[in-house]
């Protein structure tokens, strides 16, 4: 029954990025690169990434002892956009909240730059341990991004959407001044998958909409087309320090267009191993202590099983001959 017009239509088209059955923050940051990456490519340099996080959304119910359920107070919220901070209010006022906490409210939810200082900032604003725990995930986040500097990623909590199941994170994706609401979202989702009957399964995805993107290129001129590609490089490692020194690796290898992913969680080396067989990688590296120390890899080629230790240099040489 809906109305078709700018931006919303009978029938769309979605491109989705999921990670499921691991719920490390490295996940997260791996799709703030997608978005990095994406909004480069595509020539969006006005896009901005709105990031949010459940329990930021939980602990301001909580500071506040508002007496009414967190999922009523982000049904209202998630108004914003259309009826603004003064409709806001008067909504909330509706429910029994007073002039004060509005205006508490609307200091929390302005939107800024999503820093470490910010981000702590907000949490020690907010004061409640649900807002610290949130705030160490995204200060996580921001340690693991290996994106472009130049996105715009914005700490905005008034974003509640899909409350529902998202249980984590938050995405939503704008293009200021094009007359189109949000051209992408997404968050973390523990609990989505128990309603198919797979229980104790996390995953966090984002899905770009692809009619909304076109109508925004289309009007900018800027239709590019977008080439997949075919070959993996998976980068394995042993602890969180080497985890960190391969998610570097992997930032670069990207640089030079190597299709690539740091293994997400903390697990034995076959079992990475394994993982980059069934993944049909082409190539592995595997990263530790020692590798750190002299700099120098062992790549394996996952086709014939041959292993040579080289040079981040050499690497470099070697997969951009075959990538």
């Amino acid at each position: 029954a809906d109305r078709p017009q700018k931006g919303r239509y009978r029938e769309f088209t979605q491109c989705d990025a999921d990670i499921i059955g691991s719920n490390s923050l490295l996940n997260e940051a791996d799709l703030m690169a997608i978005y990095s990456e994406v909004f480069a490519g595509l020539g969006l340099s006005t896009a901005i990434l709105k990031i949010n996080h459940r329990k930021f959304l939980e602990s301001m119910v909580a500071s506040l002892d508002l007496n009414i359920e967190t999922t009523a107070f982000t049904l209202i919220l998630d108004k914003k956009d259309k009826i603004g901070l003064e409709g806001l209010s008067s909504e909330w006022q509706k429910l029994g909240l007073t002039n004060e906490q509005c205006s508490i409210l609307f200091k929390w939810i302005e939107p800024k730059r999503m820093t470490e200082a910010n981000i702590k900032a907000t949490a020690g604003d907010i004061d409640h341990p649900m807002a610290e725990e949130a705030a160490e995930e995204l200060i996580q986040m921001l340690e693991f991004y290996m994106g472009s500097k130049d996105l715009d990623i914005q700490l905005d909590l008034s974003l509640a959407r899909g409350l529902d199941y998202y249980t984590g994170c938050i995405f939503e994706a704008i293009v200021p001044d094009s007359g189109i609401g949000s051209i992408s979202g997404g968050g973390r989702y523990d609990d989505l998958t128990g309603v198919f009957g797979l229980d104790d399964m996390s995953g966090v995805g984002i899905s770009f909409g692809i009619d909304r993107i076109y109508d925004v290129l289309n009007s900018q001129d800027r239709l590019n087309a977008v080439q997949a590609e075919d070959k993996l490089l998976v980068l394995c490692h042993f602890d969180r320090e080497s985890q960190l020194h391969a998610n570097h690796l992997a930032n670069e290898m990207r640089s030079l267009g190597i299709n690539c992913l740091v293994y997400p969680d903390l697990k034995k080396l076959k079992k990475q191993l394994d993982y980059a067989n069934k993944r049909g990688a082409s190539h592995a590296i595997v990263v530790g202590d020692k590798e750190i120390q002299e700099q120098r890899y062992p790549l394996k080629d996952m086709q014939t099983g041959t292993q040579e230790v080289l040079s981040l240099e050499q690497i470099r040489t070697r997969l951009s001959e075959t990538f």
